[in-house]
């Protein structure tokens, strides 16, 4: 969550950001297309580390609004 080297439109990306961050992934450090399956990348509009935002409310606040979700995706992950 709040990810410093989040790239938008990847198939892991959560949240409402459309922005790079700070440090994007280059081409060569991409997830493998297998691992990507197992991931969940969160980022949020405004975010001053993964989306170049200035907002460090949205950065310190997601397990407010994705701790469900990113729970139920974890438990799905080790089939419980």
């Amino acid at each position: 969550m709040g990810d410093p080297r989040h790239v938008p439109g990847q198939p892991f990306d959560k949240g409402t950001s459309l922005r790079p961050s700070l440090f994007p992934r280059l081409p060569s450090q991409q997830y493998s297309s297998r691992l990507q399956g197992l991931i969940q990348s969160f980022c949020d509009f405004d975010d001053p580390f993964c989306d170049f935002g200035i907002d460090t409310t949205v950065h310190l606040t997601y397990l407010n609004r994705y701790q469900n979700q990113a729970a139920q995706f974890i438990l799905q992950q080790i089939g419980g």
